[in-house]
């Protein structure tokens, strides 16, 4: 019996020092491979793109910026091994944190975008890294922040979500029909166009600090309305805090 237990324990060693010694020797490069469907344009790992309709980010401690130039591709940088795959016209950014990772926790994802390029759906999910970007136009956005940093000039979309968990959101300049923001414990900052009244909102907070408008909640489990104009807002605030000026007062 012992020797079986034996023999079972020096196999599983064999597997392991044989998947790290693949991995030495370049396997992990092979799997890298398939995680591109693009074109290979430089040799700083740059990939183009057309025909993009819907854009997909997903990253654990990567840094990640979104900026415009003058061309008609989307390119995509990355200093390190990351999934960028175009599945139906999404374009797919993926870095998830593992232990092959820490060679290297210095990791930049750069996404060129052409200049007013108009998205159907964003969808935006940073943990621990940090996200910029300059302009951002879409029909739909989605935004999760878990314990990162998301900071971008100016959004134009008919509808944002922006969760928050323990992470900071900020948004210089937003242009939205309809805009909810849900902060846990995080900081979340935006200046929305035009003036209090183009706008109706919604606010429930908790424990937590919230300012809108006017408005600024005035104790522990606050609720409160704002009847405006046609475009909406809605605010929901745990032990965080969520600022939202007006650009015109």
């Amino acid at each position: 019996m012992k020797k079986s237990k034996y023999f079972v324990l020096g196999c599983l060693l064999m597997a392991l020092i044989l998947l790290i010694s693949g991995s030495i020797l370049g396997g992990f490069s092979q799997l890298k491979s398939t995680y591109f469907n693009s074109v290979n344009t430089s040799n700083n790992n740059e990939y183009e793109f057309a025909g993009i309709n819907n854009l997909e980010i997903e990253v654990d401690a990567s840094k990640v910026k979104i900026q415009e130039y003058d061309g008609s591709m989307i390119k995509v940088s990355s200093n390190w091994s990351t999934k960028i795959v175009n599945e139906n016209n999404t374009l797919i950014i993926e870095d998830n944190f593992n232990i092959f990772n820490l060679s290297n926790l210095n990791k930049k994802i750069t996404v060129y975008i052409p200049i007013n390029y108009q998205f159907n759906n964003v969808d935006i999910n940073i943990d621990a890294g940090d996200f910029e970007a300059e302009n951002i136009y879409a029909t739909d956005i989605e935004v999760s922040i878990d314990a990162g940093n998301f900071d971008t000039k100016k959004i134009i979309a008919t509808n944002l979500n922006v969760e928050v968990d323990a992470g900071k959101a900020a948004i210089d300049l937003l242009d939205c029909q309809n805009s909810n923001f849900d902060c846990d414990v995080g900081d979340i900052e935006a200046m929305m166009v035009g003036s209090e009244v183009d706008y109706s909102y919604d606010v429930s907070c908790d424990l937590g600090s919230v300012n809108i408008g006017n408005y600024k909640t005035a104790g522990l489990s606050d609720d409160y309305s704002f009847s405006g104009g046609m475009k909406k807002i809605s605010v929901s605030c745990d032990a965080g805090d969520i600022d939202i000026k007006m650009e015109v007062q």
